[in-house]
């Protein structure tokens, strides 16, 4: 399976049975002339520099301004943080349900806490 939410999310999961075929796939997606002429800011502003700057001359002058303004703003906000590990996501929902057995006395915040780190374990390990 391969999804993604904008150019520089694409992802796939790790229990495809064609794994080679799937990386060679994002690589043309985010690094392609090819993928990126198609493309262009469909998916987002290209993450990936070159392709940002190879496809830049080639749109809008809307779509010109959006570059040039992230362009300014990528010194004030630095690096991109790390992706969240496979199964990472499932942290909010976990704490949101433990929070709410300690608010309604089901559980201590001791026991909640060991709740917690068994269940965000369960859905890491389950992502892999």
């Amino acid at each position: 399976m391969i999804g993604g939410r904008s150019w520089h999310q694409h992802q796939a999961s790790s229990k495809t049975e064609h794994p080679a075929e799937v990386a060679l796939f994002l690589d043309f997606l985010a690094n392609s002339e090819d993928a990126a002429d198609l493309l262009l800011t469909e998916r987002g502003v290209p993450a990936n520099e070159v392709i940002r700057a190879y496809v830049t001359p080639q749109l809008d002058d809307v779509n010109k301004s959006v570059v040039e303004f992230l362009d300014a703003l990528g010194p004030e906000v630095g690096d991109a943080p790390p992706a969240t590990p496979p199964g990472g996501g499932a942290i909010e929902d976990v704490i949101d349900q433990n929070t709410q057995k300690v608010l309604f006395g089901e559980l201590t915040p001791e026991e909640a806490a060991d709740a917690f780190i068994e269940e965000l374990q369960r859905a890491l390990d389950d992502a892999m």
